[in-house]
């Protein structure tokens, strides 16, 4: 097993985060699923519980979900590390194909490398929401805009709360594509434009396969009916 997992992985993920093409270099001799999928684990684990308790606070305001959001936020703790490396696996796949079809010859481990690293984009994202959702809760005036109500009626603070959350949202999934882009370019030595290019047309496949499931899902419901 390669020492690099145990060395530092803060700053691993420091570089990870703040500068994509030195990390992607500085790793580029790990060639173990293990040690990698490993690193992936621990830091989605370790990320889950700290959104979890930055967001804990809320549910001592009377929220009345509480139950509910604590089952799923556990929930979560344990499920996300391993929903989030199954699909590092199915879509580093689906990009690897899309890749395929501008340079023949590529390694399908180097892509997961790269789609593995990306996705713990993401976590700093998540705390940072979890972190302001539990700020605004704490000073949110009309308890029942609440998101975590029962029944939350949309308004000012709700919107306002949404929009935020979607900044964030879209800010992680960027930061995310860019982390994977400077990983394509340099590991498979194609361009920037390349790289973009089986990203955008790995969404629309990804895209095409939901509507797809959720279209057999509605005919089956309909022909069960």
């Amino acid at each position: 097993m390669a020492k690099s997992l145990f060395t530092d992985p803060i700053k691993k993920y420091q570089l990870l985060f703040t500068k994509a093409e030195q990390f992607y270099k500085k790793v580029q001799a790990e060639k173990e699923y293990q040690d990698i999928a490993l690193y992936l684990l621990g830091f989605v684990f370790v990320g889950e519980i700290l959104s979890f308790v930055a967001w804990l606070p809320t549910l001592g305001l009377g929220i009345e979900t509480a139950v509910f959001a604590i089952a799923m936020g556990v929930l979560g703790i344990i499920l996300s590390p391993i929903l989030t490396l199954l699909a590092t696996f199915i879509g580093a796949g689906i990009v690897h194909l899309c890749l395929m079809l501008f340079k023949k010859g590529l390694d399908y481990f180097t892509t997961w490398k790269v789609v593995a690293y990306a996705s713990l984009i993401p976590i700093i994202y998540n705390i940072a929401s979890s972190i302001i959702t539990t700020f605004a809760e704490s000073l949110n005036p009309w308890p029942e805009q609440s998101l975590l109500a029962a029944e939350p009626v949309f308004g000012t603070y709700s919107i306002t709360v949404l929009v935020f959350m979607f900044i964030i949202g879209f800010a992680s999934l960027i930061h995310a594509l860019y982390t994977e882009v400077v990983g394509l370019r340099l590991y498979h030595k194609i361009t920037t434009g390349q790289a973009v290019g089986a990203l955008a047309l790995s969404f629309v496949v990804i895209l095409v396969l939901f509507l797809l499931f959720v279209l057999f899902v509605f005919v089956a419901r309909t022909v069960v009916a």
